[in-house]
């Protein structure tokens, strides 16, 4: 089965644009000095252009989940190391070693409940998928999620 994710607006996306419009508005209409007014105006396109744009969380198209999404970089000298702790378990995986390289790319999609997880190596000048995403719990996950500190 394959998961397919697309990039959804939240509300806290919407929020943040109408904060800035509204802020944009205000500045610009209710003073008369006129580099607050540019600034207003300013605002105001940086707030339609976030309300087109910002999108920052992910559903499943098929089950119509809510997602996360982390990505995580190793250098290529990890592949076989990652691939083989993807297909046992993703515990396993050296979280320390991320960040070192970008030969192989995990992209995390990750809620509550469920994650979903898939590999890409570079070859040839772009990034190609090792196999299908991997479908795990949130548990098997968890540190690969965690932000750093």
């Amino acid at each position: 089965m394959k998961q397919e994710f697309i990039k959804i607006r939240t509300y806290k996306d919407i929020i943040i644009s109408s904060v800035i419009l509204a802020a944009g508005f205000f500045q610009s209409f209710f003073t008369e000095i006129v580099p607050l007014q540019i600034t207003g105006y300013l605002f105001i396109i940086i707030g339609v252009i976030l309300f087109f744009t910002l999108k920052s969380r992910y559903r499943n198209v098929e089950t119509g989940e809510l997602f996360d999404k982390k990505v995580k970089f190793f250098d290529i000298s990890q592949k076989s190391v990652i691939l083989a702790a993807l297909e046992n378990d993703p515990k396993q995986i050296d979280m320390n070693l991320e960040g070192k390289g970008s030969g192989v790319i995990l992209d995390i999609f990750f809620n509550q409940n469920d994650a979903y997880v898939q590999a890409y190596t570079f070859c040839s000048g772009q990034y190609e998928p090792n196999g299908e995403m991997r479908h795990f719990t949130a548990a098997q996950v968890a540190k690969m999620v965690q932000f750093r500190k």
